[in-house]
C-alpha cells in the first residue's frame, strides 16, 4: 500500500502532469479497507465449525434402519451407513455417533428425551 501511494505521487515529474493526491488518496484508502474486509472473512472462515468429514461426523444423530444386535445399517446425513453398537439397536431409535473406524461407525443408542428432538426420516 505504501509503494502504492508513494508510486502515484511520483509517478510523473511535470506540475502539470501530476495525478491528483485526493484520487490516490481515495483509491488507496478504499483498497486497503477491501483488504481488511477480505482478511476479515478468511479469519472468520478459520473460526467456523467443520461441516465436513470425520470431525462432523463424531457426536451426530442417526436413525437405525432395521433391528440389529452388534453391526447394522443407519441413516445418517441423508447417507446409508453401517454401525457398530454393543446393545441391541431397534428400527427407527436414534443413536449418536461416538467414533469412527474407516467407514465404520461406532454408536451409541440416544436416550427417549433427546430421541425425539429431531429425528431424520430414514429412506430405505
Amino acid at each position: 500500500m505504501i509503494a502504492f501511494v508513494i508510486g502515484s505521487v511520483i509517478l510523473v515529474d511535470d506540475d502539470s502532469l501530476q495525478v491528483s493526491l485526493p484520487l490516490i488518496a481515495g483509491t488507496a484508502l478504499f483498497t486497503a479497507g477491501f483488504f481488511a474486509w477480505g482478511l476479515s472473512r478468511f479469519i472468520k472462515l478459520r473460526k467456523t465449525k467443520v461441516v465436513t468429514g470425520q470431525e462432523a461426523l463424531i457426536g451426530a444423530k442417526g436413525t437405525v434402519m432395521k433391528d440389529f444386535t452388534g453391526q447394522g445399517p443407519i441413516w445418517l446425513h441423508s447417507e446409508r451407513w453401517t454401525a457398530v453398537c454393543n446393545q441391541p439397536l431397534q428400527k427407527g431409535q436414534s443413536v449418536r455417533v461416538v467414533s469412527i473406524d474407516g467407514l465404520k461407525l461406532t454408536v451409541e443408542p440416544l436416550p427417549h428425551s433427546e430421541d425425539e428432538e429431531s429425528r431424520p426420516v430414514p429412506r430405505p
